[in-house]
């Protein structure tokens, strides 16, 4: 059976147990939601990962719908799963990546600050805004004097060491 093969289980181990103690603690709540529709006579699909026997876990899909008896009542149900690891983890990746890539596109990766077009963005929403409860909004330009002679006597680590300083000091402020 396949789930010798893709969870290391002997088919035996996994006769009468709670589908949930094989689990992710996360995915627990959701499975027993999901056995609750079924059991109510709802067909339910959704992801949850499972333990392999080396006590790590594989994503599946899952998808599961009551069987009636003659009577209309729910008598059992059946269960299909996929294993769906591989693309789940490439979501996962691909996830990360973009958040990584947003996160380049809106922060200064030396001072953490917001970059130029963000920046804009959030002075515009600012600025258009009525002001609130007496609030007022300043704005503070610095220009650093001299940082391209910081650049050229003592190199960029310098330049960068100041800037970055420059910006510390700034947030504390």
């Amino acid at each position: 059976p396949s789930v010798r093969t893709v969870l290391g289980w002997d088919p035996d181990q996994l006769v009468g147990q709670p589908a949930w103690e094989y689990m992710h603690p996360d995915d627990v709540r959701p499975v027993q939601d999901a056995a609750a529709q079924v059991h109510a006579g709802h067909a339910v699909s959704g992801r949850a990962r499972a333990r392999t026997a080396d006590g790590t876990y594989r994503w599946f899909a899952r998808s599961q719908r009551p069987v009636l008896g003659d009577d209309g009542t729910v008598t059992s149900h059946v269960t299909g799963l996929r294993d769906v690891h591989d693309q789940v983890m490439a979501e996962l990746a691909l996830q990360e990546s973009e958040a990584h890539y947003r996160r380049l596109a809106t922060y200064d990766q030396l001072t953490g600050g917001l970059n130029r077009v963000p920046l804009e963005e959030s002075l515009d929403a600012l600025l258009s805004r009525p002001a609130r409860g007496g609030r007022s909004l300043a704005v503070l330009y610095v220009d650093v004097d001299g940082l391209r002679r910081v650049n050229n006597d003592h190199g960029h680590r310098a330049g960068d060491l100041l800037l970055t300083t420059i910006a510390a000091r700034l947030r504390s402020e």
